[in-house]
This record gives C-alpha cells, structure tokens and sequence, in this order.
C-alpha cells in the first residue's frame, strides 16, 4: 500500500500512525438526460422508495442523537424529516418528474437546490445557515434514489482514527464519539465550531 500524508489542522494532541478511513464527499452523478414517458412510473416510485429510506435514515440518527446528546440536540434531525416530507416539495419533484420527464435524481437535485438557494438569500442568519441542512437531506436523497448507501457521519465506525474531507464535519462532533485527530477540507482550512 503507498503511503499517503496529509496535512491540515490538528484538533487533539499527540501523533498516531495508523490506517486510516478516509472520509469525503460522495460523487453523485445526476442524470443529464430526460426520462422516456414509459419511465415515468418508475421515476415516482424512485423518489418515494428514496424518500421513505431517506425517513428511516434520519429516524434512526435522531434516535441515536437523543441517547448520545438529548432529545434537544437531537431536535435539528426532527427538523431534517419535516423538510424531508414537506409537502410542496413532494409536489414539485412529482411535477418534474411527470412533466418534466427528469429523472428522480435529477428532480430532487433541481428542486432541493432552488430551496437552499432560497435559504442562501435570506438576510436572517439562522435562516440562512439552514441552506446545508437542506443539502444534507438533498444528498442523502439522491443517494438512496441511485440505491447507494448515503455518506453520513451516522455510518462511521465509533473508534477510528478519521480524516475528514469536504464535510459538514461539526455535526459529527455532536453525536459520533470518535477519535478525531485531524479536519481537512478541500482547500485546507478548517472550519469554526
């Protein structure tokens, strides 16, 4: 195996060589080209059996999140699974799908993405910052929509030496009990908590 170093800002003391699980983003690919009207059907059944994984996903982190932090802390994945099954939003992927003849994937990603858009522009803080969370519920959609596992901190082991790329990384520091030696992201700097 080739060796690999990385570098980025220490966050516990001390220095361990060991292997490692390498954690970063997901590579989604979104399906470019519009669907046939025989794929309609399964397209809609795509975003709900999505939808339906997505649900059980977060039910099952927030449960872990109340034994590890609280039921309060844990409150923000509550929010995760009404944005999840918000209504407007089920209605505008149904649309693209059935009218627009998007694929599933390629529905969530449009329709999710216009709403943190929205959120992004918003002058309220709090509201703004509201925008990741809706990309989070975004990616973990469209992953279970191309029937791959979703890439969240939920799923890592709870002892492991991580390094962490590209992540929303302080959510993992609320409920997963790990090791963390060392945070990288894409340009190397580290995010405040």
């Amino acid at each position: 195996m080739k060796e690999r170093i990385y570098e980025g800002i220490g966050v516990s003391p001390g220095i361990v060589i060991s292997e490692v699980l390498v954690y970063g983003s997901q590579k989604l690919e979104i399906t470019a080209c519009k669907i046939a009207c025989s794929q309609v059907d399964t397209e809609l059944e795509t975003f709900l059996k999505a939808r339906a994984e997505t649900k059980t996903h977060l039910e099952s982190i927030y449960e872990k999140a109340c034994i590890n932090l609280g039921e309060e802390e844990a409150e923000v994945f509550e929010g995760h699974i009404e944005i999840l099954m918000d209504e407007d939003l089920e209605e505008a992927i149904t649309e693209m799908i059935r009218d627009n003849f998007f694929a599933a994937d390629r529905a969530i990603e449009e329709v999710y993405e216009e709403q943190a858009r929205d959120f992004d522009e918003m002058e309220n803080e709090y509201m703004a910052e509201r925008a990741a969370d809706i990309r989070s519920i975004k990616r973990m959609l469209i992953a279970f929509a191309k029937g791959l596992p979703p890439q969240t901190s939920a799923l890592l082991p709870s002892e492991e030496v991580v390094l962490l790329m590209y992540l929303l990384w302080q959510s993992l520091l609320r409920y997963q009990r790990l090791y963390l030696l060392l945070v990288l992201s894409q340009n190397l700097k580290m995010a405040t908590l």
